[in-house]
């Protein structure tokens, strides 16, 4: 039984977090100190497509050889996966003005989705992107998407019952 991918479905964070850096490390270094083990109610799609806008704009904002960091961690009711980089950093003029306008790139020849619709998709799943940044020192974005209830304890009550 296949879930439509508007369909948010419980999803094994720290797979798809590996998969992505997989898929993303032949194009720069990544490193990942932190997965918690945990499941979020998402579309992994829209996971997909956050998580692969936020690391492309973190490769085009570092120097070379600067690591990208991929973290994954519980966050009260949460799961939040940050993607940090040592780049060159926004201003919170930007930030505020700036980097959340529909369809707006400051790259040449921008194409992909933006932080607009990156915010857009992790609406939709109920979950939202911060943002933290100092200029010359890089940028910290996090999607925090709402972590499943716990499903292992809830098959364990049924098993009892059983």
């Amino acid at each position: 039984n296949k879930a439509s991918p508007e369909q948010p479905q419980p999803v094994k964070v720290r797979e798809l977090v590996q998969s992505i850096i997989e898929k993303k490390r032949l194009l720069h270094h990544m490193e990942s100190t932190h997965i918690d083990d945990l499941t979020a109610i998402a579309d992994p799609v829209r996971v997909d497509q956050i998580m692969g806008h936020l690391i492309q704009n973190a490769i085009d904002a570092s120097p070379d050889g600067a690591p990208i960091s991929i973290n994954a961690r519980r966050r009260d009711l949460s799961v939040a996966i940050e993607v940090r980089d040592q780049g060159t950093g926004m201003s919170n003029e930007f930030i505020r003005g700036q980097l959340f306008k529909p369809f707006a790139s400051s790259k040449q020849g921008g194409f992909g989705i933006g932080a607009y619709e990156a915010r857009e998709l992790a609406r939709a799943m109920n979950g939202r992107l911060e943002v933290e940044s100092t200029e010359g020192a890089g940028s910290r974005f996090t999607l925090i998407l709402p972590l499943a209830k716990h499903l292992s304890e809830e098959i364990s009550a049924d098993e009892r019952a059983a």
